[in-house]
């Protein structure tokens, strides 16, 4: 039956527990966090404070939910309950949810958030990329991962223009899911393609105007095995842009390749790589911390 949304009673809030950030023993006495967030607040007091704790940092936040497993007519909220409230600072709690199972014998598999796996990118590519839209939307592999898959990426303009019009064109370049985990980040650039493969007055401007080369997934090797932030080395992928290795970190390298040759041909306008953040709320942007006055406010103004 595959992924479905399910549960009652869900809520993400503010905890009353907050990091503890200390002073390293570094020069210049610069902070950074310690905290574990597996120990309660209230182990914690100035008196046992060790002598380099700056104090409290920022606050934790935690999901809630309730759950009951109901199969024909047994009924284990109430055992489960029990357990949940013998361990109340391991579960922030409480962690319920409700849950119905349709059919026996089914193997059901829970979710923090709505799952985007690399199988299925690769059948919403194929179910784009077809013959009636080749003058929209065209697929190449960038590169091979560390484990061999393919880093699908797609090209989108108006190809059907007179080569001196697509000459001219501006690139736009989005990427998504260098961190594996944040499968949100995929929805986005799913709705993102397909609005601009449609036949809305807009996407057809915008593949008028520009070129668009759009990575679905960065860290594909991660989304496969797993993975909620790391590369298949354990490393995070998003911390390796600069000296990126062509051996050990192919899909960075490849990805900064990519830019420098298309900007031999044409300017890059934008550049966006879509996340999901784990306290963020909302929909937001982050821009460049420009060093030079003169572009201070750059993105600031950015015609959106």
């Amino acid at each position: 039956m595959g992924w479905q949304r399910d549960g009652f009673n869900i809520a993400y809030y503010q905890g009353a527990r907050k990091k503890r950030t200390f002073n390293n023993a570094g020069p210049g006495g610069v902070l950074g966090s310690l905290a574990s967030a597996s120990t309660a607040a209230s182990n914690f007091s100035a008196s046992s404070a060790p002598a380099n704790c700056a104090g409290y940092g920022p606050v934790y936040y935690a999901l809630t939910f309730e759950f009951m497993f109901k199969r024909k007519s047994v009924n284990f909220l109430s055992i489960l309950v029990v357990v949940v409230k013998s361990v109340p600072y391991l579960l922030f709690n409480r962690s319920l949810f409700f849950f119905n199972f349709l059919d026996d014998d089914d193997t059901v598999y829970f979710a923090h958030c709505y799952p985007f796996t690399y199988s299925y990118n690769i059948s919403f590519l194929n179910r784009v990329c077809t013959f009636q839209n080749k003058d929209k939307i065209r697929k190449t592999v960038l590169c091979k991962s560390l484990a061999g898959n393919d880093v699908d990426m797609l090209i989108v303009t108006n190809f059907v223009s007179d080569p001196v019009d697509i000459a001219v064109r501006k690139s736009i370049i989005l990427t998504s899911r260098v961190h594996p985990g944040e499968t949100n980040a995929s929805w986005v650039m799913k709705g993102v393609i397909d609005y601009l493969v449609s036949d809305d007055p807009q996407a057809n401007l915008l593949r008028n105007t520009f070129v668009f080369k759009i990575i679905p997934i960065l860290n594909p090797d991660g989304v496969i095995v797993g993975n909620y932030r790391c590369s298949l080395m354990g490393q995070d992928l998003n911390r390796q842009w600069i000296g990126s290795s062509s051996k050990f970190h192919p899909i960075n390298y490849h990805t900064k390749l990519m830019m420098k040759r298309t900007l031999e041909s044409r300017d890059i306008f934008f550049f966006c790589d879509f996340h999901g953040h784990s306290i963020g709320r909302n929909t937001f942007m982050f821009g460049n911390n420009q060093t030079k006055n003169a572009e201070r406010n750059k993105e600031k103004i950015f015609p959106m």
